[in-house]
């Protein structure tokens, strides 16, 4: 019975041929455009995690930079009673990261913690000196006793100089 329905409606059947291919031309796209827009939307999540990674990433870096200052800081406060020289290195070396991660006034201020942290480690390895003339020990020990001053001074103002840019507000902003 089915066969001859088949036989008799032959000529229909042929004529729904490029019906089905016409369909089937609007199935595919159909199915590469919703393909497109899944590969757009997970472009756009990958490239917004990406974005976030930076600024993770830059967070990371300006935050060693505060670290490495305050530590500065602290390691020549007058409290201290021990200053560590074997890591004044690796601070140093952090705070002159700070031109390519901060805008010129963070800069400017890692500049001066290091450049005292500097003149302190200076001073420091010429008064171990044996051969050193009394005046110019009294002189750089007179030096010596202004550092943990401007140090101190300095180190009341770190977290403003630095607060604009390790805030939450920093992480969160957009473009």
């Amino acid at each position: 019975m089915m066969w001859e329905w088949v036989h008799t409606h032959h000529d229909d059947l042929q004529a729904l041929g490029p019906l089905a291919t016409i369909f089937a031309a609007l199935i595919a796209v159909v199915v590469t455009g919703a393909l497109g827009i899944a590969q757009w939307h997970i472009a756009r999540a990958q490239k917004d995690i990406a974005y976030d990674r930076l600024k993770l990433d830059l967070f990371e870096k300006r935050h060693s930079v505060y670290k490495a200052t305050w530590s500065l800081c602290l390691a020549l406060m007058p409290s201290n009673k021990r200053v560590p020289y074997e890591r004044f290195g690796q601070w140093q070396n952090t705070l002159s990261e700070a031109p390519f991660l901060f805008p010129a006034s963070v800069v400017e201020f890692t500049r001066k913690v290091h450049g005292l942290s500097f003149d302190w480690e200076q001073n420091a390895e010429v008064l171990e000196s044996e051969n050193l003339d009394e005046s110019i020990r009294e002189s750089i020990i007179r030096q010596q006793e202004k550092i943990p001053k401007e140090i101190g001074r300095l180190r009341i103002m770190i977290n403003a100089v630095f607060e604009p840019e390790l805030s939450f507000r920093q992480l969160t902003r957009r473009r």
